[in-house]
């Protein structure tokens, strides 16, 4: 894909029957099967350490997070940098979330001593928005930051919606 998250969707596609158009979804099997898309992973999205620091866990929040997934932490809280992310949710950021993951792996490979939340660059990009897309900064409210991550967790890939345009107007 064009971006290091698997995000399974349904797109449906209609066209009138008095529009002289042909949809082929040709592109979209050859990028997935003919591996013509990019292979991106998590660690090519993220901040340098110096950046992404704001967001590290509260120890609150650490202890909270042990005990939440006290059966399995790594593997249910941790992001593998070096693969696909699981689908970002709306509710991301909420460390009593069973479905809420950590950074402890740093893009050049530093491993942290606490743990992370990805910062909300770092989420616009793993949905794929382009870097001139306005993301809260750490000074902002932690309100601004919860509707952020709502909405991008809700957003659909900007780039496959981008290309099945394309598609629909050729």
């Amino acid at each position: 894909h064009w971006v290091p998250q698997r995000r399974r969707r349904v797109f449906i596609v209609g066209i009138r029957k008095d529009i002289p158009a042909k949809f082929s979804w040709g592109w979209y099997d050859d990028m997935i099967i003919g591996g013509g898309g990019d292979k991106r992973v998590l660690r090519d999205v993220l901040e340098p350490k110096e950046i992404a620091d704001p967001y590290h866990l509260s120890s609150n929040q650490w202890e909270t997070v042990k005990r939440v997934h006290a059966d399995r932490l790594y593997e249910r809280a941790v992001f593998d940098v070096h693969k696909k992310s699981p689908t970002l949710i709306s509710s991301y950021r909420n460390t009593n979330s069973l479905t809420t993951k950590y950074i402890f792996e740093e893009a050049d490979g530093a491993m942290r001593d606490m743990p992370r939340f990805l910062s909300p660059r770092e989420a616009a990009r793993l949905q794929g928005f382009p870097e001139w897309f306005v993301a809260p900064i750490a000074a902002d409210s932690d309100t601004e930051h919860a509707h952020f991550y709502k909405g991008i967790g809700n957003a659909v890939c900007p780039l496959l919606i981008e290309s099945l345009g394309i598609e629909l107007v050729r």
